[in-house]
């Protein structure tokens, strides 16, 4: 299934759903942890639905790599790899499935741990999320009280 942008994405989510695993399992994805080499961190094959994420990354981090290519899946063509040592891309696909990444977390951090209050160092903390996503969150915000309202 294939979406035209990022909010396409959002008001198709069943509001009881907000873990990436199992958004992507709603979302007919497969996930797959597998050895890769240190400075992939995942990658998508749209074609076949597939997301592979690098099984050394810390547990929490896998949320966000996984919500990352979560977004790539249902909105690009093409294979695409998020890399550990890049610098904040200025590609739009991958700020593209940052925002999508990071508003997902937010959904999850808010509605499932009933966390009152955003500390972003802290929701950055909590996920392993690197400062170099930092920039991507006041869309997210945006987007996640446009949803909070209706």
């Amino acid at each position: 299934m294939k979406y035209q942008s990022l909010n396409e994405i959002f008001e198709n989510l069943d509001e009881d759903v907000t873990d990436p695993l199992q958004l992507a399992k709603d979302f007919d994805c497969k996930v797959v942890e597998r050895e890769l080499p240190n400075h992939i961190q995942g990658f998508t094959e749209p074609t076949s639905q597939y997301i592979f994420i690098n099984r050394d990354l810390n547990e929490m981090f896998k949320k966000f790599v996984i919500a990352h290519e979560l977004v790539h899946a249902l909105l690009d063509s093409s294979s695409s790899y998020l890399l550990e040592n890049e610098r904040v891309s200025t590609l739009k696909t991958e700020a593209r499935a940052n925002k999508g990444a990071l508003f997902l977390l937010l959904r999850n951090y808010y509605y499932v741990l009933n966390i009152d209050g955003l500390n972003i160092c802290n929701f950055m903390n909590f996920y392993h999320i690197p400062e170099k996503y930092f920039y991507f969150f006041n869309e997210c915000l945006i987007n996640l009280k446009t949803l909070k309202k209706k």
